[in-house]
């Protein structure tokens, strides 16, 4: 018996699925310049107990510009957070001061825009980092380029009261990076300082406490002098500088020389030759029995450590300087130049 043969075709449906992609373009940032090095000198005085006085400005070495170019989004506006990042925390007591290689001595971060910069970042002048990061917001249009040029400062300060001579070799880096709103991911930029340099300090050896000294003389009779080069009305004084051990303390002596006299140790009195000023007179001033002569550099000792000048140890007087003395007012004004070495 023939049997008919059933053919069944079951049809195979398969289900084909694809996924299709396009290119997405997004913000993007690229920069320039950084990887900073600082040099140059500090001066401290040995005792200066001032603390929060900022040095003078260490610009960087070679170039002095950081540029930052971001290319918009061709659909959106983007936010893009610029982060500078230095790598420490601040000093104890401090929020924008960052410890160096010196104890004692910290750093200060500055920023500003180059002159002549355009820049969609809100830098301002002399902005500084606290707590170790600052962020800015820096908006940038869709299919819009954008920079800024921006440079960078340092400046040194005293934390503690007493440091020691040496070099600042190391600070810590600052970093930089940005990431964009609606977008993952951070990316790192150029640091700004690299952390080495190389800044000498010298911390004097000697402090002076008193640097303006008024020394009030007594009247005195016009004809109580006795004749040209005799003296009247001295009045002793001292000046409060310490020194470390073994400091060369020499001094100075700068100001008007008297006119009437060839002795080169007589001041000119305050508006010598004009009504109501004495004549026939000058000032002297004396480090102990030695006269000090106009620019003429004297060597007054060698430290042995301490408090240098005991009481009375200068001494003004008046000086007559012509045969004739007439009445009037009798002020000077010199400057006495200590130095140390």
């Amino acid at each position: 018996m023939l049997q008919k043969k059933n053919n069944h075709i079951f049809p195979l449906v398969l289900g084909l699925t694809g996924a299709f992609t396009a290119s997405v373009e997004a913000a993007s940032c690229v920069n320039s310049g950084g990887y900073y090095t600082f040099s140059g000198t500090l001066n401290y005085q040995r005792d200066d107990a001032t603390m929060n006085v900022f040095s003078h400005k260490f610009e960087s070495n070679g170039s002095k510009v950081w540029g930052l170019v971001c290319t918009g989004d061709p659909d959106a506006d983007r936010d893009v957070y610029l982060r500078l990042q230095v790598n420490s925390a601040p000093v104890a007591g401090y929020t924008d001061v960052y410890p160096t290689n010196i104890d004692g001595i910290g750093v200060r971060y500055n920023f500003a825009l180059n002159t002549g910069s355009l820049s969609f970042c809100p830098v301002q002048f002399d902005d500084h980092i606290s707590n170790s990061t600052r962020t800015y917001t820096c908006h940038l249009l869709k299919k819009d380029t954008q920079g800024l040029s921006m440079g960078a400062s340092l400046q040194f300060v005293k934390t503690k009261p007493s440091v020691s001579s040496g070099a600042i070799t190391t600070i810590p880096s600052l970093t930089s990076g940005y990431s964009l709103n609606n977008q993952s991911g951070q990316w790192d930029l150029n640091p700004i300082w690299s952390g080495s340099g190389s800044a000498v300090v010298t911390v004097q050896a000697c402090a002076i406490n008193n640097s303006s000294i008024a020394v009030p003389l007594d009247p005195v009779l016009a004809d109580s002098f006795s004749g040209a080069g005799s003296t009247k009305g001295e009045r002793t004084f001292t000046i409060d500088l310490n020194c470390d051990a073994g400091a060369r303390i020499n001094a100075s002596l700068s100001g008007t020389q008297n006119a009437e006299t060839s002795n080169d140790s007589i001041l000119a009195l305050s508006g010598a030759g004009t009504s109501g000023v004495a004549s026939g007179i000058g000032i002297q001033l004396l480090y102990g029995n030695t006269p000090l002569k106009l620019n003429s550099n004297i060597v007054l000792k060698t430290s042995a450590g301490g408090q240098e000048f005991p009481p009375g140890a200068f001494t003004a007087r008046y000086f007559q300087t012509k045969d004739n003395v007439t009445a009037g007012s009798a002020n000077a004004t010199a400057t006495l130049n200590i130095t140390y070495q």
